[in-house]
């Protein structure tokens, strides 16, 4: 058994049950699917429920930061959507259809997970890569 408070200790408690859901979009609509997914895995390992959040929601409201709907965005731009909107909507309630549409007008009013901060780990950093997995959670 690894030490308490050791790198390799936190990683297996982080790793202990964490999934990443999806909506059927797999991340395709927006490029994203790898931030949606360490989004989900954080809030299980907070809260230890699996959610599902709204890749739909993505798409269709956060042309704001940058995303341009089924034709794609970046990681921190759907980080920055979600800081901005308090937080993202469940994928039950906002589902997945592969279209752009208008933003969904409850969007700001129905929030299953919010985020307060992210940080990029510098390219080809392994000793970081592997200090943000074990010390932080889930990394896209």
């Amino acid at each position: 058994m690894p030490e308490p408070n050791s790198i390799l200790y936190r990683f297996q408690l982080r790793s202990s049950g964490s999934t990443c859901g999806s909506s059927g979009g797999a991340g395709g609509g927006i490029g994203d699917g790898g931030g949606l997914c360490a989004a989900e895995g954080a809030i299980f390992i907070a809260s230890g429920r699996l959610r599902s959040l709204s890749e739909q929601q993505l798409i269709d409201c956060s042309t704001a930061v940058g995303i341009q709907g089924c034709n794609g965005g970046a990681m921190d731009q759907a980080f920055a959507y979600a800081l901005a909107n308090g937080g993202l909507d469940d994928d039950a309630d906002y589902a997945y259809d592969g279209q752009d549409a208008p933003g969904w007008t409850n969007a700001t009013a129905r929030k299953v997970a919010a985020l307060t901060n992210w940080t990029d780990v510098p390219p080809s950093d392994e000793a970081q890569l592997a200090a943000a997995v074990a010390l932080v959670g889930p990394v896209a």
